[in-house]
């Protein structure tokens, strides 16, 4: 799967992306990460690596489909920081379109471009030890 999902000790979601990017390994690793509601509930935040993925394919469709699901979570744990990690251009730019179907504030997600940028984002606005 291209698509690994960790959890470190403050709780946050790490998933690592690699080789090609499939709507349908998000959307699962997504079923799995949202299984619950005391699950999404105790998840103070998701780092999304994808520096390492090397093609991405995803319809509009699909693409607004994951959005729903990260709306739905955020109605229950709507203090839930999402950061995305995208190297690559086009995995950049889908990150964004997705960034635009969120229905949550932009203070509580943003897409860069390295996971350092993430992890300092993270540590700005829940001032988080991840050592």
């Amino acid at each position: 799967m291209p698509i690994k999902c960790s959890y470190d000790k403050n709780g946050g979601v790490i998933l690592i992306g690699t080789g090609t990017l499939l709507a349908k390994d998000i959307l699962e690793v997504n079923r799995s990460i949202y299984a619950t509601h005391e699950k999404i509930k105790k998840t103070p935040y998701q780092i999304c690596d994808y520096t390492k993925v090397e093609k991405v394919k995803i319809e509009s469709e699909e693409l607004i489909k994951i959005a729903e699901q990260d709306n739905e979570a955020a109605l229950v744990n709507p203090g839930m920081i999402i950061a995305v990690a995208a190297k690559k251009d086009l995995t950049f730019g889908l990150s964004r379109v997705w960034e635009a179907h969120i229905n949550t504030s932009i203070e509580k997600l943003h897409v860069f471009r390295t996971v350092q940028e993430c992890e300092e984002w993270i540590e700005s606005k829940q001032n988080i030890d991840r050592s």
